[in-house]
């Protein structure tokens, strides 16, 4: 799995916007959180998503930022905590 934050820009209804790109590239996407940036203006929107084929990465990297206007974009590993007694 991996960490995905996506930046769009508030006349965008994030509920439902990139359904059709996860469906497509990913086999698992769920929505984590979701702040507002830039006095309300920007949501970023913050996904846990595992890909479908790990080759497809930069395409579908590609789809997402058509999608929201090309703002920023982060995807990383996902971070594990490990706890110690």
């Amino acid at each position: 799995e991996k960490e995905l934050s996506i930046t769009i820009p508030e006349s965008l209804d994030y509920t439902e916007v990139f359904d059709d790109i996860f469906k497509e590239y990913t086999t698992h996407a769920e929505l984590t959180e979701v702040k507002t940036a830039s006095l309300g203006s920007l949501y970023k929107l913050h996904y846990r998503v595992h890909l479908a084929d790990d080759r497809n990465e930069k395409e579908f990297l590609d789809a997402l930022r058509c999608r929201n206007g090309n703002l920023e974009i982060t995807m990383s590993k996902q971070e594990t905590t490990v706890y110690e007694l």
